[in-house]
């Protein structure tokens, strides 16, 4: 008994290590957009913004996952309904939405928006990945009248896991107590 209670733990222990980041997107991606432009005459203080975004690629523009990867695609953001904007495309991966977290104009100046939501990979991109919560940044300049630029930021972690530490902390304290909670029931049905 005792040693198929051992063998029970040390499974349960190992089934718990190794599956929990399977699959997740983690890493940072940096985006230019090569042809930003808003209707009339490609003002900062418009509300609607086309954005022809592609990857950078390499060094501190890719991390983690996303290093080696491309994509290129075209978005609109209606920044006076930012929750309802999707960024990306079927290939690369699309980055959903859950709530908007800045939403700011400096007038003449810059626009920033800042979500959070989920990435959803890409299977030609990303083959296996898994829907990532993450953090997406868009900030749109004017560059001089008529002239706007733009560049995006994607950053995805996975899902909070228990650390190896406290699995070893559960094994230090759970097992024996599960032994001495069965060597007890033993005692107690003998006498």
């Amino acid at each position: 008994m005792k040693k198929l209670l051992l063998a029970l733990a040390f499974l349960a222990a190992v089934g718990l290590e190794s599956p929990l980041q399977a699959g997740f997107i983690t890493g940072a991606q940096a985006f230019v957009s090569n042809a930003t432009t808003s209707v009339p005459g490609n003002n900062i203080n418009n509300t609607v913004f086309t954005l022809h975004f592609i990857t950078l690629s390499g060094g501190i523009n890719q991390t983690g996952d996303y290093a080696g990867t491309a994509g290129a695609f075209t978005n609109i953001l209606n920044v006076a309904t930012p929750a309802a904007f999707v960024f990306g495309n079927a290939v690369y991966g699309t980055f959903s939405v859950t709530s908007v977290l800045n939403n700011s104009l400096i007038p003449n100046i810059s626009r920033t928006v800042s979500f959070s939501g989920v990435f959803i990979p890409g299977a030609a991109t990303f083959p296996g990945g898994l829907p990532t919560p993450g953090n997406l940044t868009i900030t749109i300049n004017q560059a001089r009248t008529g002239v706007l630029s733009a560049s995006a930021t994607l950053a995805t972690t996975a899902p909070g896991v228990p650390e190896p530490s406290s699995i070893v902390l559960l094994g230090t304290f759970g097992v024996p107590a599960v032994f001495g909670w069965v060597r007890y029931r033993r005692r107690s049905k003998v006498s």
